[in-house]
């Protein structure tokens, strides 16, 4: 139980900075744009 959860939290913030390095040109092109 232990091992899945930090497992899925690993995963959790993975996904995160992986999305983060997906918008992070998009908002700064956002941003650009005001």
């Amino acid at each position: 139980m232990q091992q899945s959860y930090s497992g899925s939290y690993e995963n959790l913030l993975a996904s995160c900075r992986y999305h983060q390095s997906k918008f992070q040109p998009l908002l700064h092109f956002l941003f650009k744009l005001k």
